[in-house]
């Protein structure tokens, strides 16, 4: 856990300076918002400083696009912060950090360790790549570890792009809303209904976005975020595992330590870059296809529903199967 006080704790002077500080010590906003954009991505996250000297710092309190910049990225956080937090279980059985240079990852690689690349970008966990800009400048060059193949992470924003070989450098413009990054082919990534606040909403269910690619798993921890029952043993692991063969592809969700039960009662898989299913099971039930004439109509349907179900985003090229966390071993199967 290792971050810092984003955008500069002390002022280095009261009238400006050429080091990125304006007047009364108050952050530049395009170094505010690279500062924050990266950050996002770091363990410890928090805007912190000398109140009796700097006048604001507040990302709010900045224009556009400083503003926008921030909140984009901060939100995308939220979002991830289950990744977060099983890659803190995972440093407590392993020593591994959250964030990971390159040679950590794909060390097999001789040109992770060029220092273009090996100082300026980093992963978190071992699957999402984050190439921030940290000079002043609106291009950088990325690399993507050879031995894989890699996504450009669209968010649930846009369907899935063709995937790139690992091994290549991509130069990538990139303004101050944008942060490049990379998702491994294969992997299993949790995330969030975006909240303003941890809490903020009743349920905050689960999607595990699964990435075309190799059989691949991902081990899920959960427990009340909260407090120490977890020193008793009161948390659950899942493994979370895909497979895939021509028209395929199955995920199946494992509870390996079962002695936490979420609020959530159920879960969703999103499977990208496909075409609308034509079955899905789960356990081998056959579930209803709720896909609609509108994608909005379509994730409405899959939410209020009360029984497993999916539906086919057209727009983002996705399959979406809600799941009840029912039984401790739970099979989804898509044909297509």
């Amino acid at each position: 856990m290792s971050g810092a006080d984003v955008g500069g704790f002390a002022t280095s002077s009261a009238g400006g300076s050429a080091n990125g500080t304006g007047p009364n010590g108050v952050t530049n906003p395009d170094l505010m918002a690279r500062w924050t954009t990266v950050s996002a991505f770091i363990g410890w996250c928090r805007n912190h400083y000398d109140g009796y000297n700097k006048q604001y710092q507040e990302p709010y309190a900045y224009p556009d696009p400083c503003q926008s910049a921030c909140r984009k990225y901060i939100e995308i956080r939220y979002k991830l912060l289950q990744l977060f937090y099983d890659m803190l279980y995972q440093c407590t059985q392993t020593g591994l950090p959250i964030c990971r240079p390159l040679f950590l990852t794909d060390r097999q690689d001789p040109g992770v360790y060029q220092a273009a690349f090996l100082n300026t970008q980093f992963m978190v966990g071992n699957d999402l790549l984050i190439a921030p800009i940290i000079q002043q400048s609106w291009n950088r060059n990325v690399y993507l570890p050879a031995g894989s193949d890699w996504f450009a992470y669209q968010d649930a924003q846009a369907p899935l792009p063709q995937k790139n070989a690992g091994g290549q450098t991509f130069n990538w413009y990139a303004p101050l809303d944008l942060v490049p990054m990379y998702v491994r082919a294969g992997s299993i990534l949790p995330r969030r209904e975006l909240e303003q606040y941890v809490g903020q909403l009743p349920l905050c269910p689960l999607t595990f976005e699964c990435y075309p690619g190799p059989d691949r798993d991902y081990t899920l921890y959960l427990d009340d975020k909260i407090g120490t029952g977890y020193q008793q043993g009161k948390y659950r692991l899942t493994t979370i595992a895909q497979k895939t063969v021509p028209s395929v592809r199955t995920v199946t969700v494992t509870r390996t330590y079962d002695q936490f039960t979420p609020k959530e009662t159920f879960f969703y898989v999103s499977l990208l870059q496909t075409t609308h299913a034509a079955s899905v099971t789960v356990n081998g039930a056959a579930v209803p296809d709720l896909t609609s004439s509108s994608d909005q109509a379509g994730a409405s349907a899959l939410g209020a529903s009360n029984v497993n179900a999916f539906y086919f985003n057209v727009s983002l090229q996705t399959v979406f199967v809600k799941v009840f966390d029912t039984a401790s071993v739970l099979t989804v199967v898509a044909n297509f």
